[in-house]
């Protein structure tokens, strides 16, 4: 089964000498993070968020890729694994935004995605590395679907500290643009925007630091700081007030 690469990476932080003698572990916790009110906003918000990361046999679930995720992979080659994913897909309030509540512009609720991945964990030298390439159908058809490309790398571990970086790129098809980036011209009429036709395309580029620190046997404390600077239209939509938001987050996790 392919897990040791984004354990090693992103979770296990400060496991050290650990992971030789227990490379498989389970990992549930909680943590909260401060992000933007949705993608592109001005105002920022304070949300609780799971901590997971689980695998037996060929089933997972795990918040340690950039998603709330759980399905099946199975390795194909040393290394290499395709899978496939059922994954939390967040929304949009207005109530958390001034911008949006003052212009009537309407929510968009949370939901799921689904669809397959491709997973490749690999060295460079000393230093762990982990790609994942994901792709992601909304259930909900009018919301379109999303591909992820991520890359993550090891840069330090000692002394009960892990540290690593990371960087993704997400596109987004034309009705996952317009359902959150798009203003139709029934509510330009009503909000005062001009009506905006998103299209296909690059979506967001993110980069950010991953870290955590062995606090005893069992727990472990985490944290990540991701800044994600919009792409193309979703950059230029009248809904966007800020094209880079940034994303941080703070967790405590208990080691099975």
């Amino acid at each position: 089964m392919h897990r040791r690469g984004a354990w090693l990476i992103l979770m296990t932080m400060g496991a050290g000498t650990a992971h030789a003698a227990d490379p498989d572990p389970t990992l549930l916790g909680a943590g909260v993070r401060v992000r933007p009110a949705y993608e592109g906003a001005r105002d920022s918000t304070i949300e609780a968020v799971p901590v997971v990361r689980f695998y037996r046999g060929p089933l997972f679930v795990r918040t340690t890729q950039g998603a709330f995720e759980g399905g099946a992979q199975f390795t194909v080659l040393p290394g290499l694994a395709i899978g496939a994913q059922l994954a939390y897909e967040g929304g949009r309030r207005a109530s958390e935004s001034d911008f949006l509540r003052s212009r009537g512009v309407p929510d968009l609720s949370v939901g799921a995605s689904i669809g397959p991945h491709v997973e490749y964990d690999f060295r460079i030298g000393p230093a762990p590395v982990s790609v994942l390439a994901r792709y992601r159908k909304h259930l909900d058809a009018d919301r379109g679907a999303q591909a992820d490309l991520r890359a993550t790398v090891g840069v330090f571990e000692g002394g009960g500290l892990t540290a690593g970086l990371f960087a993704q790129s997400t596109w987004h098809d034309t009705r996952a643009a317009r359902s959150a980036f798009g203003v139709s011209p029934s509510l330009a009429s009503s909000s005062g925007l001009p009506a905006f036709d998103a299209a296909s395309g690059q979506r967001t580029v993110s980069f950010g630091a991953l870290g955590g620190y062995r606090l005893a046997r069992h727990w472990t404390l985490t944290g990540g700081v991701e800044v994600t600077r919009l792409q193309g239209g979703a950059a230029t939509s009248p809904l966007t007030e800020r094209r880079a938001g940034t994303l941080v987050s703070l967790g405590l996790a208990y080691r099975y």
